[in-house]
């Protein structure tokens, strides 16, 4: 007899995702909330060398117009990092 696989799609809407902590490995969350606080951490030091090498260029009379674009998509990266980190935390009720 032939076995018959049956598979389903499961529709997660995403932007309605919140945390179950009492159903959820709490050390799991607390985890991804370590790694969104290194994120930051990474991402302060980008920004901070690149606006170094925005101010080196801008001495050295060089155009600056592709690197202000990429200082202000790693800026963009901070606030989404730590708006992760609010949100991690709110949810395992430290914040």
């Amino acid at each position: 007899m032939r076995e018959q696989r049956r598979w389903c799609a499961i529709s997660v809407d995403v932007a309605n995702l919140r945390l179950d902590t009492a159903a959820m490995d709490r050390a799991v969350w607390q985890e991804y909330l370590a790694q969104a606080e290194r994120n930051v951490v990474e991402t302060e030091k980008r920004v901070a060398r690149h606006r170094e090498m925005v101010a080196e260029l801008e001495r050295g009379g060089h155009r600056t117009t592709a690197a202000r674009g990429m200082l202000a998509a790693f800026e963009r990266f901070l606030v989404m990092h730590l708006a992760d980190c609010n949100r991690l935390r709110k949810e395992l009720g430290g914040g």
